[in-house]
């Protein structure tokens, strides 16, 4: 029952006997059930779980400060905040279950007073949501939502609490979207909203810590973690000088830290882990000997201390020095064979389709400034890093409502515009499909960055006018892709 069950999450178990010595019990799960803290609340006698990396601080509001603390602009509630205004969110309301109040007399008695406040951060964007009550924080399985409700935009997932109880998990980002923010954000800014670059510069990012030796640890994106195989240490060939593992009917490439990075040799066992990530639209993986946590980290590093190529940079967590891996670099040293040349990045990023009309002498000479649109701090860095050491300018937004509005107020300015797809306020899909409505833009390359996506993905992302997609940590593919579109897009005529 219990190995059915596991199975059941796309999990494996494992046992071993050896006689007169024991048994050992391996159970492995997939990342979809990674651990998070989150704060329980409650609204409408349902439980629900918020992430605490979304969460800036709890508000609660005493009768007597209600009228002034919470404001009104156009219907929409507002919260005062130190000279701040915030738009608050009712959560019964953004998920559909708003309900009727009324009196002992049964005469309406409208909403009623709002006491517990959560203050959310969402890419650019913060506002409050009222709940009901307050629990206290628990750390929390995640789940999978079922078919029938992935497509509610304020949900991403589901949990059982101790008590046995289901407690939905909120999407934050999600709930932004669905409601309606943009009167009481536009009167937020109009009041002197807290600066969006302060906040970004304390947001942080999840990623998986490891050991190669126990004196150092490492850590990788789990934005690029496809999943963690548990191997027995003999499953490992050794061919022609590189590690496999015979999986799935299949080789997999196992990459050796040892033997790319600065990095001592690996401490020998009987059991390894197998971090798996893509890389040129392949799997390969990096051996860990022991895997650590899964923590949320800022998206502030240090880039100079560890000059290492295929290191990104450097944190310190819990006192230990953890070095964060460039995984696309990493696979690059170890199989450049597998990258493709400038032509063929180009082709294959735009599926082989023709990008423009023109040839490339129509080109204007002084095009090299580019749009960039990306809500994570730490990949608009990078990317941004990217572009201005080629020489490019580059005007970086935090999301595709912000891109847009730079774009529409000068339309002679950027010559290509590099775009995430999952973004708050206007996701890239949106921004693309903004883009190709207007015919000054026909010809704009628009090219979109992704960490990992199906051919499903990919598909929608051409049907709203994206002219291709890159790996946003696959320096030299980007880089291609960018010289080539540069010198093939043409001055946007007004």
């Amino acid at each position: 029952v219990v190995r059915s069950n596991i199975e059941k999450l796309g999990g494996t178990v494992d046992v071993e006997t050896q006689l007169h010595v024991g048994t050992t019990i391996v159970v492995t799960l997939p990342l979809t059930l990674a651990i998070i803290p989150s704060l329980i609340v409650e609204s409408r006698n349902q439980r629900f779980a918020i992430p605490q990396v979304n969460i800036v601080e709890l508000v609660r509001i005493r009768d007597q400060e209600h009228s002034e603390r919470i404001g009104h602009v156009k219907n929409k509630e507002l919260l005062r905040l130190r000279g701040s205004l915030l738009p608050l969110v009712r959560l019964e309301a953004a998920l559909g279950r708003r309900r009727a109040y009324s009196n002992s007399d049964g005469s309406d008695a409208g909403e009623p007073q709002v006491r517990n406040i959560i203050v959310l951060e969402s890419g650019s964007l913060c506002y409050g949501v009222v709940v009901d009550d307050l629990f206290d924080s628990e750390e929390i399985v995640v789940k999978p939502l079922g078919r029938h409700l992935k497509e509610c935009p304020c949900l991403s997932g589901a949990t059982i609490l101790g008590d046995g109880q289901v407690a939905l998990i909120l999407d934050v980002a999600g709930i932004a979207q669905q409601t309606s923010l943009r009167i009481a954000e536009e009167e937020q800014n109009a009041e002197g909203a807290t600066d969006h670059s302060d906040r970004d510069s304390q947001s942080t990012q999840p990623v998986m810590l490891f050991t190669n030796h126990p004196d150092e640890q490492f850590a990788v994106l789990m934005e690029a973690v496809s999943r963690i195989e548990r191997i027995r240490t003999n499953q490992i060939d050794s061919v022609g000088g590189r590690d496999l593992l015979q999986y799935g009917g299949g080789s997999l490439t196992l990459l050796r830290l040892e033997t790319l990075i600065n990095a001592k040799p690996r401490v020998e066992s009987d059991r390894l882990y197998v971090v798996v990530f893509e890389a040129a639209g392949r799997e390969i993986g990096i051996v860990a000997p022991e895997l650590v946590d899964i923590r949320n980290v800022p998206t502030e590093l240090d880039e100079l201390t560890f000059e290492d190529d295929g290191v990104i940079g450097s944190y310190v967590i819990e006192n230990r020095t953890t070095r964060l891996l460039d995984t696309v670099r990493l696979a690059r040293k170890s199989r450049p064979d597998w990258f493709r040349p400038p032509e063929a990045a180009i082709a294959a990023a735009t599926m082989g389709k023709p990008l423009f009309e023109h040839d490339m002498d129509s080109a204007s000479d002084d095009s090299t400034t580019i749009l960039l649109a990306e809500d994570s701090g730490f990949f608009r860095r990078q990317v941004k890093g990217y572009l201005e050491a080629e020489g490019y300018t580059v005007c970086d937004y935090v999301d595709g409502r912000e891109a847009w509005k730079a774009l529409a107020a000068d339309p002679t300015r950027f010559s290509l515009v590099l775009t995430d797809i999952e973004m708050p306020n206007m996701d890239g899909l949106e921004l693309a499909r903004k883009i190709r409505s207007e015919d000054r833009f026909a010809n704009l390359p628009i090219v979109a960055l992704t960490s990992l996506a199906s051919q499903e993905d990919f598909q929608r992302g051409y049907d709203a006018g994206v002219t291709g997609y890159q790996v946003k940590l696959d320096r030299e593919e980007l880089m291609s892709t960018v010289r080539a579109l540069m010198g093939m897009a043409e001055p946007i005529g007004v």
